[in-house]
Parts: structure tokens; C-alpha cells; sequence
């Protein structure tokens, strides 16, 4: 049994700012997101939230959401969190609990 799961990291510039190409450009448009659609129901998506992503958790989740993926959210880990990063997330976890 093989499963499949895509590694996006939110909407177009949030995704492109975490993962960009070597040149420095952004990959969100090579991901061809009807593909991954058309294999399941309901693909997995795997989200990294950084320090620089954690403002756009709750709006980046909504979007993966209503594309029609369910989504898995890890923290980056070897970088710097701070006491605001944590407080921001906070706000973003109760922002995501009234939602859904």
C-alpha cells in the first residue's frame, strides 16, 4: 500500500516564501494541485508553521480546507520561537477552533 501526501505550506506567497527554488523562485505554481485532487478524496496535506508563517496559520488552513484537503500542521524545528511567535499561535489555534 502506498500513500501519497504533498508537502504545501499554504496559499501561493506563504508556500513560496518557505519553499523556494534554488534560484530564489517561488515553487507553489509547479505543484499541479488538480493531480493531487483527483487521487483521493481527501489528500493529506503536510503544513510546516514557522516563526515567519505562524501569523497566516488559521487563514492557511481555511485555504487548504476549502481546496478540499485535510491538513497536518508540524512546527519547524531549529529555529528561533520567541514568547510572540507563541502568543501568536495561540490567537491562531482559537481563531481555527471557532472555525471548524
Amino acid at each position: 500500500m502506498i500513500r501519497l501526501q504533498l508537502s504545501l505550506d499554504g496559499y501561493q506567497q506563504v508556500h513560496n516564501r518557505n519553499r523556494p527554488m534554488i534560484d530564489g523562485s517561488g515553487s507553489f505554481k509547479r505543484i499541479d494541485l488538480d493531480f493531487f485532487r483527483s487521487l483521493y478524496d481527501h489528500l493529506m496535506i503536510n503544513t510546516v508553521v514557522s516563526p515567519q508563517s505562524v501569523s497566516e496559520l488559521s487563514s492557511n488552513m481555511k485555504w487548504m480546507t476549502e481546496q478540499g484537503f485535510d491538513c497536518r500542521a508540524e512546527f519547524a524545528i531549529g529555529v528561533n520561537w520567541n514568547k510572540l511567535n507563541y502568543k501568536e499561535l495561540w490567537g491562531q489555534l482559537e481563531e481555527l477552533v471557532r472555525y471548524y
